[in-house]
């Protein structure tokens, strides 16, 4: 296995060129011991034309926070039911700035199906995270989001009182 210099220089070298066979040399790069270069090829891999979803997927399930939050970015740009249902699980996820990201990422999928799981979320008892369920709800992009969203706006409390 390359030692963790020459793996994350690999991964930015290939990152610059992605030709097929670069492709190649960075999925491979995907079984490093290291979490750290996991995460960094998965963050190289971010949009497509990256690797297929089902790959990612897998590493939204790592044991290392920091390459499950880096799976969280590579997922965000696609649409499709392997990246939604990765996003979603992660949303629940023991680690705070897991479910940050999958929340992030469940905004700039930018996919209708994830509205009913984002209302439910929005109605948690804590409020920055109702605050930062909102901002995913809208930056969805989707109308029938605007009636919840005016909902949530005008149950928030407006500032404190000494």
């Amino acid at each position: 296995m390359l030692p963790r210099s020459d793996a994350l220089v690999d991964v930015a070298r290939f990152a610059a060129s992605p030709s097929p066979e670069d492709q190649k040399r960075l999925r491979k790069l995907l079984g490093h011991p290291l979490p750290e270069v996991r995460a960094a090829v998965l963050r190289a891999l971010a949009a497509p034309p990256g690797i297929d979803s089902h790959v990612v997927a897998v590493y939204a399930e790592d044991e290392s926070a920091e390459v499950r939050v880096a799976a969280m970015a590579a997922l965000s740009p696609r649409r499709d039911p392997v990246a939604r249902a990765a996003v979603a699980a992660r949303l629940s996820d023991s680690v705070v700035e897991v479910r940050v990201a999958a929340l992030a990422a469940a905004g700039r999928m930018q996919d209708p199906a994830l509205l009913p799981l984002l209302r439910l979320l929005a109605e948690d008892r804590d409020a920055e995270w109702r605050a930062s369920t909102a901002t995913a709800l809208g930056a969805l992009g989707d109308p029938a989001a605007v009636p919840f969203l005016s909902q949530l706006a005008a149950a928030a409390p407006r500032g404190r009182t000494a």
